[in-house]
């Protein structure tokens, strides 16, 4: 599996997270709570919202590192406008790479998605290592993800769509089994990069899975969480290339590994029911 490509969100992307009030009213919360007197590093700013928020905590220093050159051109706009332009420092640079010219106490990166696929979150935590000071901290502290077995909603406008994953729940989704945690990246850990999961689901109601659905939630610091949003963790669902039959009350064993950040299409998934011969499922290839 080769290494995901770095993502340059649009102006749309950008606009469309720094008005989701639930999401950064949760991230304002824990930057205001550890971010006083410190020298913090947002990576992926957008436009420069965090970095902002941190300011406003009474940060000594922000460095606020964007790849996107528009979007690098309006964070000091933004600095100024709000009295924080000598505060504010932009990085235009890729946060899976860059270099600062001093330690940071706190590292801020809010690139997340279900099960942490397509966003480079654990590559630029992993990164940040590099220039964070000892017992410096990182927001989020922590993602958790989890999994069920679920009858997707496979048509649309008359036509078939049961190939591509979505984060859109349609009508007609329903989950099957139980709902269980199969990861937990703690950015402080030294990461692999990979997320391998084992996990054993109970099937609520017979039926015919043909997805897996992924939820989750962030923990941003010491009691501060954030989960779906309008624009956060929207539920998942990654469509099976063969359905599986389940029988309610009866266990099945998934097992999945993929590339943080990278692409649901290409996750080797398996599932089996317990005590029986594994059944083969993957996602298509």
């Amino acid at each position: 599996m080769s290494k995901p490509d770095p993502i340059i969100f649009t102006h749309y992307d950008i606009e469309w997270c720094l008005y989701d009030q639930e999401r950064l009213k949760q991230y304002q919360a824990a930057i205001h709570k550890k971010c006083k007197d410190k020298v913090v590093v947002d990576v992926g700013a957008g436009t420069g919202v965090l970095s902002l928020f941190a300011a406003q905590a009474g940060a000594k220093r922000v460095y606020a590192v964007e790849i996107n050159p528009r979007a690098a051109r309006i964070i000091p706009h933004n600095a100024a406008r709000n009295g924080f332009g000598d505060i504010i420092k932009v990085v235009h640079g890729d946060g899976m790479e860059i270099d600062l010219p001093e330690k940071a106490d706190v590292v801020t990166c809010d690139l997340l998605c279900c099960g942490l696929f397509f966003e480079p979150e654990i590559r630029i935590m992993n990164n940040a290592k590099r220039f964070l000071k000892p017992g410096g901290s990182f927001i989020p502290e922590e993602v958790e993800s989890r999994v069920d077995l679920s009858s997707a909603e496979t048509h649309t406008y008359g036509l078939r769509f049961d190939y591509l994953n979505r984060a859109t729940v349609l009508p007609g989704d329903k989950p099957l089994t139980d709902t269980v945690l199969y990861n937990r990246s703690r950015f402080a850990d030294n990461l692999s990069g990979w997320i391998d999961a084992n996990v054993t689901l109970t099937a609520k109601t017979s039926g015919t899975a043909n997805a897996i659905r992924l939820t989750g939630r962030a923990k941003l610091a010491e009691g501060i969480y954030t989960g779906h949003t309008s624009s956060l963790f929207n539920p998942e669902t990654i469509f099976l290339k063969k359905p599986i039959s389940v029988e309610a009350g009866r266990s099945y064993r998934l097992r999945m590994r993929y590339l943080g950040g990278g692409d649901p299409l290409e996750a080797e998934i398996s599932i089996e029911a317990v005590g029986e011969r594994a059944q083969a499922i993957a996602v298509p290839a």
